[in-house]
């Protein structure tokens, strides 16, 4: 062994412990290579250098502090980890900045002609800037040549195998999250999502195979959680969708989603909103809504509002304390929520 080797041994040693000191070979090589794919920065200019020049496989590693952003962070490259330390790395916009926190996948041209892959986001915490009395131009990013970007804590475009863990966004001036373009196989997982603007997370557009999970959507100025756009074939499970403004999911031109063991509660309006779209054959069709609890929300337990939409059903939902009826028929009344067949969506997720 070359003495430099000798000094890394020792270094992942210090670093994870004895067990990795009583590993064999082949284990305290994977070891090292971990260590050397993994890069340390203490600032917002540090991090994007680190994110055009950072091999593939690298986890950049953000400590503990505050960290002020004045223009979106681009991750717009494949194979790439930014990993903080939890909520301790705070990430926050500057007062008045009107741009997105950080933005995964090519942040230009509208329509991005790239898709990108393998991106992780983790253990960090995003706050947006939300002015005490907004504009409507707040949303939209004032960069040149962004303007179609919104100001959300953290915004997904044209992207695939991407994961969102443990990221707490907050005081977006638009939304929390929020999914656009053509997205597949994106997991936000453990993450928290309050008081912005809009929706605390929206997918719109094309989304599939993509999961969320235990997440906690509350207090947001529009809806806990939003789908338009054409999002279908995903899961959603074990969600705390509480007290939003407006509805807890807004649910539209959307097809065969499973909403599985979520609690959807405190909403001031319906806790679950079916809507068709603004498309001439737009409908929400065929989605699935599995061991759910609709409790104290203003209006109704689920409305199905679209005269297109069919086929969306109910299974073992409990309904307590809703301001309206457990259930609302569709319009026409050829079209209700129907009870859930055995092969409905959540049994194949």
């Amino acid at each position: 062994m070359s003495s430099a080797r000798r000094c890394l041994a020792v270094v992942v040693c210090l670093l994870c412990g004895a067990a990795a000191c009583r590993s064999t070979p082949r284990e305290r090589s994977e070891l090292e290579r971990q260590n050397l794919n993994r890069q340390t920065v203490r600032s917002v200019e540090e991090l994007r250098a680190a994110l055009r020049q950072a091999p593939d496989g690298t986890v950049i590693h953000v400590p503990a502090g505050t960290y002020t952003i004045k223009r979106a962070v681009d991750i717009a490259r494949d194979n790439i980890t930014v990993e903080g330390e939890g909520n301790k790395t705070f990430f926050v916009l500057a007062e008045g900045a009107r741009c997105p926190g950080f933005v995964i996948g090519e942040p230009v041209p509208a329509t991005p002609q790239i898709t990108r892959r393998g991106i992780t986001l983790r253990n960090l915490r995003v706050r947006g800037y939300r002015a005490a009395n907004p504009k409507p131009e707040d949303e939209l990013s004032e960069a040149p040549g962004r303007a179609h970007l919104r100001n959300n804590c953290v915004t997904v475009r044209q992207a695939e195998d991407c994961l969102i863990e443990n990221v707490t966004m907050e005081n977006a001036a638009s939304g929390g999250i929020v999914l656009e373009q053509t997205c597949r196989n994106i997991r936000i997982k453990d993450c928290e999502s309050f008081e912005n603007e809009f929706d605390g997370i929206a997918w719109d557009g094309h989304i599939s195979d993509s999961v969320i999970d235990d997440c906690t959507l509350r207090n947001n100025k529009g809806a806990g959680l939003s789908f338009d756009i054409g999002p279908s074939e995903n899961l959603i499970s074990h969600c705390v969708i509480r007290d939003n403004q407006t509805v807890g999911i807004f649910l539209r031109d959307s097809k065969r989603n499973c909403f599985r063991d979520c609690v959807i509660e405190g909403n001031g309006e319906d806790a679950v909103f079916i809507a068709d779209g603004d498309a001439p054959n737009a409908a929400t069709i065929g989605n699935a809504f599995v061991d759910n609890v609709y409790r104290n929300n203003a209006r109704n337990g689920i409305w199905q509002a679209g005269q297109r939409s069919k086929d969306n059903c109910v299974a073992r939902g409990i309904f307590v304390g809703n301001g309206g009826q457990a259930k609302m028929d569709s319009f026409p009344e050829e079209a209700p929520l129907i009870d859930c067949p055995p092969d409905n969506v959540c049994a194949t997720k």
